[in-house]
């Protein structure tokens, strides 16, 4: 078991919000740290991770960085049904899909979207915009894809990889960027992913440079 849990984060950072539904599906207590600027506090951030990044989680006995080892680690010691799933090739499956959403999707979708609406950190916003808004086109298509035949990403039951997703898409969703009325088989799978109880915390956040969509705290709309 976990004790006397930290989650350091970031309240818009889809990784660490990922983390919280996974802490939270597995009824966790922990405390939430947030640095609002990372980079005055890049040293003692390396001090419990080397690369310097969020999500941490630091326990009583020591630190697990990196939000695949945490939910890796949450999932193997929480006691509730595994959300990787159950058999070898469904926990493949959703391995291959967190890899997918944390590298693919946020390289090319959240990190230009999120750099011009929440980080400010991009030099060139129209053609950042432009880019992440035609890349997420093409990465809603092949969720659509994944979604035929089934109730969830890796198959009939919401994994890991549902709540993963999910994570991405309610940041994006905060700042209007989800088109749902050209995804409707995507707008019901994240609706049953939002209604999950371990979604509620995050969908009470909220940031103080920018209103929610009406969508946003929305689980049925």
């Amino acid at each position: 078991m976990l004790h006397d849990l930290i989650l350091y984060h970031c309240i818009m950072d889809a990784r660490s919000r990922f983390v919280r539904t996974v802490l939270e599906y597995n009824t966790m207590n922990f405390t939430l740290y947030e640095r609002k600027n990372w980079q005055s506090q890049a040293g003692f951030i390396r001090s419990l991770n080397p690369s310097a990044e969020i999500p941490i989680l630091k326990t009583r006995d020591g630190v697990i960085a990196g939000a695949m080892a945490i939910v890796s680690a949450v999932d193997e010691v929480g006691g509730k049904p595994s959300l990787f799933g159950e058999d070898v090739y469904t926990r493949a499956e959703n391995r291959r899909l967190l890899d997918w959403f944390m590298t693919k999707f946020e390289s090319e979708v959240f990190r230009p979207l999120m750099g011009v609406k929440y980080y400010k950190t991009t030099s060139d916003n129209m053609e950042s915009l432009r880019l992440g808004r035609n890349n997420l086109k093409i990465h809603l298509q092949y969720i659509a894809h994944l979604l035929q035949g089934h109730s969830g990403l890796s198959g009939d039951v919401l994994g890991i990889a549902d709540y993963c997703a999910g994570a991405y898409i309610s940041s994006l969703e905060y700042f209007g960027e989800m088109p749902w009325e050209s995804y409707p088989e995507i707008k019901e799978w994240y609706c049953r992913v939002k209604s999950q109880p371990c979604f509620d915390a995050i969908l009470r956040d909220r940031v103080s440079t920018a209103n929610p969509s009406d969508t946003y705290a929305k689980v049925d709309f």
